[in-house]
């Protein structure tokens, strides 16, 4: 009886580990504003006029034909769509010239971003204070992304609605993982009684967890090569997506090694304990 619920102990350590250290680097990554603001210090803000050129350049290529058909069409550009190209052409030379300004705004606004969409705050709002460029230029000195993007607080009170209650859950999830650990492994202190075989169901199912946990890490270029767009394409081109990639992947690698070398180290101490009653 007491083998068959090592067993079965040491299988729901092994899921249980898996569970709680996906969560755990989910948190500490994919959901943390951290690991976004601290991509922004080594970005290289100065080259966001090449960068923007050249996209728009290659976008401009892609649309030629589209762009032809629309003419015969009739359709015209609006006055609004008209102030977003001329925002957009000018947002790279404030980027250029309000380098740290916007990353120390931008952290702020990726902080308050989390906040909303987890819960913890009420309104939203992403400004950028401008106020520090020449007044000959056609952009407002409270450059509020919200406004010109034309996303209204309903819009953005749907989507926290539904992000919200599942943030939360996933907390829930998060924290009941790791209490199932340290109650699997208590539980099996007091079953197994002995130092030795403690070590050695602990070092096997900590192994295991590790080596599995390697699969997620692996999924990683998958995920990451499907994401596209001008935006990404941008930040690609100012080195931002390729220091949160590099984080992302960073955090994933080390948490499987770590609990992989962890169960190692346990079934060598399981196995010199042996030799030493011995």
């Amino acid at each position: 009886m007491r083998k068959f619920l090592t067993v079965l102990l040491a299988f729901f350590l092994f899921v249980s580990l898996f569970f709680a250290g996906l969560s755990f680097t989910f948190k500490r990554t994919f959901l943390n504003p951290v690991l976004y603001s601290n991509a922004l210090d080594t970005i290289d803000l100065s080259r966001a006029p090449e960068v923007f050129a050249k996209l728009k350049k290659e976008e401009a290529e892609k649309k030629h034909t589209q762009k032809d058909e629309d003419l015969e069409d009739g359709v015209a550009e609006t006055g609004n769509a008209t102030e977003q190209r001329i925002t957009l052409e000018i947002l790279p030379y404030v980027l250029k010239t309000l380098g740290p300004q916007i990353k120390a705004q931008t952290k702020k606004n990726i902080a308050s971003t989390f906040e909303y969409f987890q819960g913890d705050k009420e309104k939203l709002d992403i400004v950028y204070d401008l106020t520090a460029l020449k007044n000959d230029i056609p952009i407002p000195k409270k450059f509020d992304v919200l406004k010109i993007a034309k996303v209204s607080p309903e819009e953005l009170e749907d989507v926290r609605s539904k992000i919200a209650p599942e943030y939360k859950k996933f907390k829930r999830f998060y924290i009941s993982s790791i209490v199932i650990v340290l109650l699997v492994v208590v539980t099996l202190m007091l079953l197994l009684r002995t130092l030795r075989k403690f070590l050695l169901v602990v070092g096997i199912s900590s192994f295991l967890a590790g080596v599995f946990l390697f699969i997620p890490y692996g999924l990683l270029d998958g995920l990451f090569k499907s994401l596209g767009g001008n935006i990404f394409g941008f930040l690609s081109g100012i080195g931002y997506t390729q220091n949160v990639i590099s984080a992302i992947k960073s955090s994933f690698l080390i948490l499987p090694l770590t609990i992989s070398i962890a169960g190692v180290v346990f079934l060598v101490l399981s196995r010199f304990i042996t030799h030493k009653a011995g």
